[in-house]
């Protein structure tokens, strides 16, 4: 991929992700010394604490997000690229991504992490997940349409599953979600729908510890179940999701909650990158590192920030994932680069503890700092001060407090609207289906009077997904296909560019071609926001996909892994009959 040349003697770091680690990582590198490329798949950086805000109509996606390269405007030393990572090669300093290959003197990984639904597919493809500014808009989206649909429910069964919520998760992101939901129900929405019973409708958080907040001390998780108790939650400690599949929730103790709506704020995986040493990988895909923040077994590659395990007499599992611990190994690591153009020695890193704080609505938050431990009001205006503080941008910074300060005094949020993404029709397409399909109808009708006596049959793929009669979503016949959601998408190019990249030429490269393939549909399974048949359909596609993969990463003979090869890439070529954006 071609980049500005570097100036001088400037080594390159390629930074991949652009959170709170990657972003700060990228301010502190020293121009004269570093040419930075930092690669994300948005141009925006998103403030995470606040998501849940988003999700609950009570802030705009652009208050809590800021356009990279107005970050980076006066530094020319920063090239910004919206790209996906494929892999890495620690071997040649080169990484693969959806736009090219990136060549690198120092590369670090701070790409955060992934929700983690345990490897339940029923929950992966039911429930919901907040981790990004797009998925806290789908989650606003289906809580107002879920009210709307509650409004013709056929009975109060239905209707209960609308409006009930289910939040998985005792941290601070579960315990904000469900206080600002619930201040929704009280203020808000008996207000917006007088026909419908808010009384009736149930919001419940789930964690499989004793208590909740488990990073903060037992007297604010004690604390902060009593201020949910108060708003109507109902908590429910020591108990684990077992399974989900749209609408009943069922619970480790046997029981059964009605719900159209599961939000997954508990554990995260490690988000993937192909070319790890599996050495190096944690049982949560967490990247082991050393007290430099140095990848085990890879050299002059770092990770930093959520991804980043690096354990400690301290923390022995790790560093909490908080943004806290991102900036901090990130200035570290921009001084100890800087150590390694002078030769100096590297520092190691440690973590020192700011403080934690969470709140659950107004007037209902607790705060650590220290030795110092704040509740009530207090804690509340500390928590606002210090989000407030840390956003990046005056106008964000003013627009999030007018927006908190209007909504203290009314309650009443004004961004109750569900925006659906909008499809545009493709004429052309539509011309192209219409024209093969009268090309058929004479090819059809010709041979029919003709004095052959076999009829005509459009000739379709192998290996097609088989559909009912009724069931006209995915017929190559008429022309229609499933719906794929743009990530699912680009993660499908990403697998055609490493099928595609090169063919290899004995069995112990096959086998590595395959693991590579395995993480990338991996990546695409833990990404796919797809819902209901079109996920389905995916899965559908993708099963094949996977056991001829695994077929390639147990081969014995170069004949027989040349002929899996074939068939996968043909495998591959079928997503673009079966899907569009």
């Amino acid at each position: 991929m071609d980049l500005p040349g570097r100036v001088k003697n400037q080594k390159r770091v390629v930074i991949v992700g652009a959170g709170f680690a990657g972003l700060t990582l990228a301010k502190r590198l020293s121009s004269k010394y570093f040419q930075v490329v930092l690669l994300d798949k948005n141009n925006y950086h998103q403030f995470q604490p606040l998501l849940y805000q988003v999700a609950t109509c009570g802030l705009e996606p652009s208050n809590i997000s800021f356009p990279l390269r107005k970050v980076f405007r006066k530094q020319d030393n920063i090239f910004i690229r919206v790209a996906d990572v494929e892999s890495i090669d620690a071997a040649k300093h080169s990484i693969n991504t959806s736009i090219g290959t990136i060549s690198y003197d120092y590369l670090v990984l701070a790409h955060g992490s992934t929700t983690n639904f345990f490897q339940n597919m029923q929950l992966q493809k039911n429930a919901y997940s907040m981790k990004s500014v797009s998925e806290a808009l789908l989650l606003r989206n289906t809580l107002l349409q879920n009210y709307e649909r509650a409004l013709i429910a056929r009975n109060e069964s239905e209707r209960s599953a609308l409006l009930n919520i289910v939040i998985v998760g005792g941290g601070p992101t579960g315990v904000e979600l469900a206080g600002a939901i619930a201040e929704m129900k009280m203020k808000i929405l008996p207000k917006d729908y007088t026909e419908l019973n808010f009384a009736k409708m149930q919001i419940f958080l789930l964690d499989s510890m004793p208590g909740l907040l488990n990073g903060m001390s037992p007297v604010a998780g004690m604390t902060v179940e009593g201020y949910l108790a108060k708003l109507g939650i109902e908590v429910k400690t020591n108990t684990i999701l077992k399974d989900y599949d749209g609408e009943n929730v069922v619970l480790s103790g046997g029981e059964t909650i009605k719900s159209k709506c599961v939000v997954m704020a508990a554990g995260v995986l490690g988000a993937e990158i192909g070319g790890i040493p599996e050495s190096s990988l944690a049982p949560n895909k967490r990247i082991r590192v050393d007290v430099f923040n140095r990848i085990l077994n890879a050299k002059d590659v770092f990770a930093i920030g959520d991804i980043a395990l690096m354990p400690r007499p301290d923390y022995p599992k790790g560093h909490p994932q908080v943004a806290q611990v991102a900036i901090q190994q990130a200035k570290l690591l921009a001084k100890n680069l800087g150590h390694s153009i002078n030769s100096e020695k590297f520092v190691p890193f440690k973590y020192v503890d700011k403080g934690s704080m969470a709140t659950v609505g107004h007037n209902k938050a607790v705060a650590q700092i220290g030795r110092l431990k704040l509740r009530g009001f207090l804690a509340w205006f500390v928590w606002m001060f210090i989000h407030v503080i840390s956003l990046i941008g005056f106008k964000n910074r003013i627009f999030v407090f007018i927006n908190w300060v209007w909504q203290y005094f009314t309650y009443d949020p004004s961004l109750r609207m569900i925006i659906k993404p909008a499809e545009k029709s493709n004429k052309i397409e539509l011309f192209k289906r219409a024209a093969i399909i009268g090309i058929l109808t004479i090819a059809m009708l010709s041979c029919s009077s003709s004095d052959h006596s076999e009829k005509y049959v459009p000739e379709q793929p192998a290996d097609s997904i088989s559909v009912s009669p009724h069931n006209e979503e995915l017929t190559l016949n008429n022309g229609l296909k499933w719906k794929a959601d743009s990530v699912t998408d680009v993660n499908v190019n990403a697998l055609r560019n490493i099928i595609t990249s090169e063919q290899p030429d004995d069995v112990e490269k096959y086998r590595e071609l395959a693991k590579r393939l395995q993480a990338q549909i991996d990546k695409m399974v833990a990404d796919c926001r797809m819902k209901g048949k079109d996920h389905e359909a995916l899965h559908k596609w993708l099963e094949p996909l996977m056991e001829m993969t695994q077929k390639m990463a147990k081969v014995e003979t170069k004949e027989a892994a040349s002929n899996i090869y074939g068939q996968i890439k043909a495998h591959i070529e079928l997503y673009t009959k079966y899907f569009e954006l």
